[in-house]
């Protein structure tokens, strides 16, 4: 080989041609060299001048080839094509060059394989940033480059991996799902991806996406969130935390800023919604906020007595005569929660009726309210309290406060 090489240098007498020549000769070692220093590299075939060009940071060489029409979107034997090298090697300056070029070709990723999560194991922001930047502008390489993304993000949870996640580009889908990344984790209730992704930057309201997936969907096991990822648009990470049951979930999503009065779009359900149907209390109490535990402040009803006592640390301090439902819509018993209250609320069920004071049970159709009170069954299955009462308890029994009906 080194006397033909020799030979080839005497008959190249003009000087174009040594010049080239003397590319050739460098580009040729710089690749027996990098061959030796990384074992990808040699086990790789069909390595191109480019990519060798690229691994040995020679910026010239890499400008010419490309002027020349060199494919900076051909892949070697591993898959890899002349921007992962550049990568290996770091040579963030053939990188730019390389990415300029790349950014001509539509559709089909030229970044190649590994190369994102390559970046991710160097931990080197000069190539993960413009790396990123290239496929983001470019929206044909989004599904490859976010499945790129979503590992590193998995497997290396450096500084770098949470910056990205607050650029303007989407947030990162699961790969194989058209479902945010962020989905996956809380359905999955990975707390230290969740926390990850939430600390870079993304949404904690994300929503879900319409249609879901029938590989999300089969990971769902509760009936109620199944039926409303199925039937509704708009469920938010915080509806599927709440209706998972997942407590620890949702107050990471809630401290993360995650919005509790969000609704779907048809059904108009919110966190809480889910978290009432499923009479789940830990849950409703951290949507609700600061609220009093049971023994600390509650209040009873007798459905056979027609009475209500307020207790106060364990204390009755309070008791009235009440009117519940009627036979056909009598008043539920159970243990609920005072989910919201309004100072009037207007009945859209029973005809535009007036409902002073109203203290709303579970999301539901019924609560506590002022109305008439004879001592018997009254109501279409309310609890009516005298006015006195109504007005007092309205101002001094919380949101969150335990109801049991009994």
């Amino acid at each position: 080989m080194f006397p033909a090489l020799c030979f080839l240098w005497r008959v190249a007498v003009r000087k174009p041609f040594r010049k080239i020549l003397s590319r050739i000769v460098a580009m040729f070692f710089a690749g027996l060299a990098l061959a030796c220093e990384s074992p990808a590299r040699a086990e790789a075939d069909d390595t191109t001048p480019l990519m060798l060009a690229s691994a040995g940071g020679e910026l010239k060489q890499v400008e010419e080839l490309v002027a020349s029409g060199a494919a900076v979107d051909q892949c070697d034997a591993l898959g890899h094509t002349a921007i992962w090298h550049a990568v290996d090697a770091r040579k963030a300056d053939v990188l730019a060059i390389l990415l300029k070029k790349a950014g001509t070709i539509k559709g089909q990723c030229p970044l190649g394989c590994g190369t994102i999560e390559r970046a991710f194991q160097l931990d080197d922001w000069a190539l993960i940033q413009p790396i990123l930047h290239a496929s983001r502008n470019n929206p044909g390489w989004t599904g490859d480059a976010r499945a790129e993304l979503t590992k590193a993000i998995q497997r290396y949870a450096s500084d770098h991996a949470k910056s990205i996640t607050t650029s303007p580009w989407l947030g990162p889908k699961m790969e194989g799902s058209g479902h945010p990344l962020l989905a996956h984790a809380v359905l999955s209730g990975d707390m230290a991806t969740t926390a990850l992704l939430l600390d870079g930057g993304l949404d904690p309201n994300t929503r879900i996406g319409s249609p879901v997936d029938a590989e999300l969907m089969d990971r769902v096991s509760p009936k109620l969130i199944r039926y409303y990822l199925k039937n509704d648009r708009g469920v938010s990470v915080l509806m599927l935390a709440a209706g998972m049951e997942n407590l620890a979930m949702v107050k990471l999503l809630l401290e993360r800023g995650a919005r509790e009065a969000a609704c779907t779009y048809r059904y108009k359900m919110a966190a809480m919604s889910f978290a009432a149907d499923l009479n789940n209390h830990d849950v409703m109490r951290a949507l609700i906020g600061p609220c009093p535990q049971p023994s600390e402040l509650r209040v009873e009803i007798s459905l056979s007595s027609q009475r209500a006592t307020l207790f106060k640390n364990e204390k009755a301090v309070e008791s009235t005569t009440i009117s519940t439902g009627v036979q056909g819509k009598a008043t539920k018993p159970g243990n609920y929660l005072i989910t919201n209250k309004e100072p009037l609320h207007i009945s859209s069920i029973y005809k535009g009726a007036k409902m002073p004071f109203f203290m709303r049970l579970n999301c539901g159709d019924f609560g506590m309210h002022q109305g008439v009170v004879t001592g018997s069954p009254a109501s279409h299955g309310c609890v009516r309290l005298p006015a006195a009462i109504a007005r007092k308890w309205y101002s001094r029994v919380p949101a969150g406060t335990e109801v049991s009906i009994y």
